[in-house]
């Protein structure tokens, strides 16, 4: 059913770009919201939420749970208002893909090719796996829209998003970097910081801090439950991340344009971060989600420039094998039986 769903979104997605309507149709939008929001029984993540959604019944359980606390207190007041955990997915659905697509269609040059992106990439891990996570996202990415005109409302949507995930913390130093004039030599400093840092064991150092300062449960359990998560820095999709923002730099950036400066920024602090923490390979991958988000803007906006770039068959070809890139991937995990066997209310 799953695969009939996405060749439906493919078709709506390709008949949109026909008739040249570049901003993304609300039916797309609802038939996310259907995909993710009436699911049950598949997945990897959604029988851990049903216990929790069981045991949240007081506000002393929000408090003690291993859930963020933001989370914990929806689920019980749908609980204490009569509405079962479907109602809880639907509404987390529903307002994680609306604020990412209100985003995309605010800043893409090219709205129906972000959300193409966001369904190949982002869509199953996110929102359909990683309920918090996905939820977390799109509060952060809906918070760059204000990051110029409203600074407390950005920073009021990041420590909202950190109410529901708490890697969501790692998008607060945005703001303050957000008007860096990335150049090529500050990249390549980036790049080798990075591989340098993927060296150092950061879980080791976050259970001596933890232990000796911090003495806080909920980190000792992430600790403890990701202890055997290792990373590797050097694999094709950490290359790829790099070569894009390369190519993007030389042919298509202009540092006057406060978007295009934003989404670098944002897409260049992933790739240091992805570094630091890749040695904790699950928070590394979770936390840069947050920063490659910024792919569905950068991307659009590097082929909208290819008819004004020489050796556009380069270019052509360059993007090419990026969507090849993802359309594989995408592929892969729909062959998943978590996925591939797909049941819906």
């Amino acid at each position: 059913m799953l695969i009939v769903y996405c060749i439906l979104l493919l078709l709506s997605i390709m008949w949109a770009c026909y008739k040249k309507n570049y901003k993304i149709p609300l039916f797309n939008i609802f038939l996310l919201i259907i995909i993710t929001g009436l699911r049950y029984d598949c997945g990897y993540d959604l029988d851990n939420y049903l216990i929790h959604f069981g045991e949240i019944n007081s506000l002393s359980d929000v408090l003690h749970s291993t859930y963020e606390i933001g989370y914990s207190f929806v689920a019980l007041l749908f609980k204490d208002i009569g509405f079962g955990f479907q109602a809880l997915l639907f509404v987390i659905a529903c307002v994680a893909i609306f604020l990412k697509s209100k985003t995309m269609n605010k800043l893409s040059p090219i709205p129906i090719l972000s959300f193409l992106i966001y369904f190949l990439v982002f869509f199953i891990y996110n929102d359909f796996t990683q309920i918090r996570h996905g939820l977390a996202i799109g509060l952060t990415f809906y918070a760059i829209l204000f990051i110029d005109e409203n600074k407390w409302k950005y920073l009021g949507l990041i420590l909202l998003a950190c109410l529901f995930h708490y890697s969501a913390i790692c998008f607060m130093p945005i703001y303050f970097i957000r008007n860096i004039n990335l150049s090529w030599k500050s990249f390549g400093i980036i790049c080798i910081v990075s591989i340098l840092l993927s060296l150092v064991n950061i879980p080791y150092l976050f259970n001596c801090l933890n232990n000796s300062l911090l003495h806080w449960n909920y980190l000792t359990n992430k600790l403890t439950l990701y202890q055997d998560s290792v990373g590797n820095i050097f694999e094709i999709g950490f290359f790829l991340k790099i070569v894009f923002l390369m190519f993007f730099l030389f042919f298509a950036y202009d540092n006057k344009n406060k978007v295009e400066k934003l989404c670098v920024n944002i897409y260049a602090f992933g790739i240091f971060t992805f570094g630091l923490l890749s040695s904790f390979s699950i928070i590394a991958y979770r936390t840069n989600t947050f920063f490659r988000m910024a792919e569905l803007i950068l991307l659009p906006i590097y082929i909208t420039k290819i008819p004004n770039m020489k050796y556009k068959w380069l270019h052509c070809c360059f993007v090419g094998g990026i969507f090849v890139y993802y359309l594989i991937k995408f592929l892969l995990l729909m062959l998943d039986p978590a996925y591939f066997n797909y049941h819906s209310i």
